[in-house]
């Protein structure tokens, strides 16, 4: 995959996370911080810290896996509250291998701003205040799971 197709897979894929994760988190819990902090302060330090320098680190002593898991908890459990955990570790596992797959800090770097931006411009909003119609939702909600067991099986077999 080139850095493009990394930034696009991560992206779908963390969207497709807080689809799915929507239905058992029916608030949408929004922290409005300034748009510099949330989309380009908080993207850089967090994946310099967590994936350039924890990540990287683990790589050293343990397997990719390892290294990928246990970063993402770290960064899982710096996001406080149970929401937010259980979107961030899905999230740092899928920056975590984008970082893995392409070598490069800029890609999940990328990938964090974009959603980070996604989720200021639509200020806690959720999938189902923006698609009312019941059918089309379970449908989106269907191919969100399709597009993550698919690219699930993929990485595995990788």
């Amino acid at each position: 995959m080139r850095h493009g197709e990394n930034i696009l897979f991560g992206l779908l894929a963390i969207i497709a996370v807080a689809v799915l994760l929507e239905p058992f988190f029916p608030e949408a819990e929004v922290r409005r911080s300034g748009w510099f902090a949330a989309i380009v302060v908080a993207p850089l330090l967090e994946e310099t810290a967590f994936r350039g320098v924890v990540q990287r680190f683990l790589m050293r002593v343990s397997t990719p896996f390892g290294a990928i898991f246990i970063s993402s908890v770290l960064f899982a459990a710096v996001h406080g509250t149970a929401q937010q955990i259980a979107s961030a570790l899905p999230c740092g596992i899928i920056l975590g291998y984008t970082y893995f797959h392409s070598r490069k800090l800029a890609v999940p770097i990328t990938i964090h701003a974009c959603n980070n931006a996604l989720a200021w411009l639509l200020n806690g909003m959720t999938l189902r205040e923006i698609v009312p119609c019941n059918e089309l939702y379970w449908i989106i909600y269907a191919l969100c799971a399709v597009f993550l067991t698919i690219n699930i099986i993929f990485v595995l077999r990788r």
